[in-house]
């Protein structure tokens, strides 16, 4: 089996408040959207370039996590980028990437205060509940 890499971390601002919804499994699904902002100068101006990046978290307990996840606020996010394919409702092809998120830390505190050592606590490293996937097939050529 090859070794791959497939990671991303993004420091950003939350673009909206974290929602939290349940699965009839009785997992939750955690989404919220983070705003990074790239720097560059073009023909002696400064331009400033924001990308947004769709968060999903599985898992169990998420609501309190949650509470620390709302617009306008800091926060680290890692995990790997997810393409998903998909149709709208006007008939086009969408394509989406999503943050499939493995470690969630809140940089501020709910008064907007840098967060310090006392926030480690906060930080959700939990394996995700994730659909299972299908056995890998060895007889594959490549």
């Amino acid at each position: 089996m090859a070794f791959s890499l497939n990671r991303q971390e993004i420091i950003g601002l939350i673009g909206r408040d974290a929602e939290v919804r349940f699965l009839t499994n009785g997992d939750q699904v955690l989404n919220f959207s983070v705003a990074t902002t790239n720097s560059y100068k073009k023909n002696n101006e400064w331009v400033n370039e924001t990308d947004w990046h769709n968060v999903v978290r599985f898992g169990e307990k998420l609501e309190g996590l949650a509470n620390y996840l709302k617009k306008g606020k800091k926060v680290y996010v890692s995990g790997r980028p997810k393409v998903e394919k998909y149709t709208n409702k006007e008939g086009k092809e969408v394509t989406a990437i999503k943050l499939m998120a493995d470690t969630i830390i809140p940089l501020e505190k709910a008064d907007g205060t840098a967060a310090g050592q006392q926030t480690a606590t906060e930080e959700h490293t939990a394996t995700q509940h994730e659909p299972e996937m299908p056995e890998e097939n060895d007889d594959l050529p490549f």
